[in-house]
C-alpha cells in the first residue's frame, strides 16, 4: 500500500472550508428577533467598550461591523476566503480587519485581546483546542462571549440530520454542537463561567418570522419558555440556544 496516510484532521478543515466557501454570505438571514440574539448583543455591548476584540470564526462578519462601532479594535479571523472577501466588502471601518487564520491554531501571540466574541463557531471545531487556544491570546482576567447552539434536543437534532442530508451542514459540524458537557471542558481554562438559554420551544417560531404575525408568535412562545425553565431548570440543557460568559483567571 506504500506510505500513503491520510491526515483527517486536515480533511475534515478542508470539508469545512468547501462548506463555507459555497455560502452565499449576500443573503445572510439574522435572526435578531429571538430573545438569545438580543441578549448576546446586550451582554457583549457591555463588555467591548474600548477593548480590543478577536472576532473568532467570524464568517461573512455579521457582527464585525457592530463590534468596531464599539471596540477600541476588532479582528476577525476564519479560514472561509469567500466569507472573509464579503466582511471586508461590507465593513469599512478603519478599526476591523480580518485575517485567514485556523482557530484551532491562532497565528497571534499570547494574551493579546482583552475579548473573544464567538458567534456559533464551535461547530467547526475541535472544542479541546478552541477553548486552549481562546484561553492562550486572552489576557488575564479576559473574557469569551459567546453563543451556540445546543445538541441535547431530539427535535432539533433530527433537524440537523435533515439539514446534512441537503447539504446544508457538514458531518463534522452535525456531530460536534455544543454540549452541556462542553462547558465542564471548559472549566480547565475559564473557572468563572456564567450560563444563559434559550428557545425551550420558542425555536419552533423561527420558520414564521418572515410573515407578519411571526414576531407575535415567538413572543408568546418564548413567554412560555421563561415559565417553563423557571419551574424546570433542568431542562436548560434540551434548549436550542446557550449564551455564555467566560473568564480567564
Amino acid at each position: 500500500m506504500g506510505n500513503f496516510k491520510i491526515n483527517f484532521m486536515d480533511v475534515r478543515k478542508e470539508a469545512e472550508i468547501k462548506f463555507y466557501n459555497s455560502k452565499n454570505y449576500g443573503k445572510q438571514f439574522f435572526l435578531w428577533s429571538l430573545k438569545s440574539f438580543i441578549f448576546f448583543k446586550e451582554v457583549a455591548s457591555g463588555n467591548i467598550a474600548g477593548k480590543k476584540v478577536l472576532d473568532y470564526g467570524c464568517g461573512g462578519g455579521k457582527y464585525s461591523n457592530w463590534l468596531g462601532q464599539k471596540a477600541k479594535e476588532v479582528v476577525g479571523i476564519d479560514l472561509s476566503e469567500n466569507a472573509l472577501d464579503f466582511a471586508r466588502k461590507n465593513c469599512n471601518l478603519k478599526n476591523v480587519s480580518f485575517f485567514k487564520m485556523d482557530c484551532e491554531k491562532i497565528d497571534f501571540q499570547s494574551e493579546c485581546f482583552d475579548i473573544v466574541f464567538d458567534s456559533e463557531s464551535f461547530c467547526s471545531l475541535n472544542h479541546e483546542k478552541a477553548f486552549s487556544e481562546i484561553s492562550r491570546v486572552l489576557k488575564p482576567k479576559g473574557l469569551l462571549v459567546g453563543m451556540e447552539t445546543l445538541g441535547h434536543n431530539p427535535f432539533t437534532n433530527l433537524k440537523r440530520e435533515i439539514n446534512k442530508l441537503f447539504g446544508k451542514s457538514t458531518t463534522w459540524s452535525k456531530g460536534h454542537i455544543f454540549k452541556v458537557s462542553d462547558l465542564k471542558a471548559a472549566e480547565k481554562y475559564f473557572p468563572k463561567i456564567e450560563t444563559h438559554y434559550f428557545h425551550l420551544i420558542s425555536w419552533i417560531a423561527i420558520p414564521f418570522l418572515k410573515y407578519k404575525q411571526g414576531i407575535s408568535f415567538l413572543n408568546f412562545l418564548e413567554k412560555i419558555d421563561r415559565k417553563i425553565l423557571k419551574l424546570f431548570p433542568f431542562l436548560n440543557k434540551y434548549c436550542f440556544k446557550i449564551v455564555f460568559l467566560m473568564q480567564k483567571s
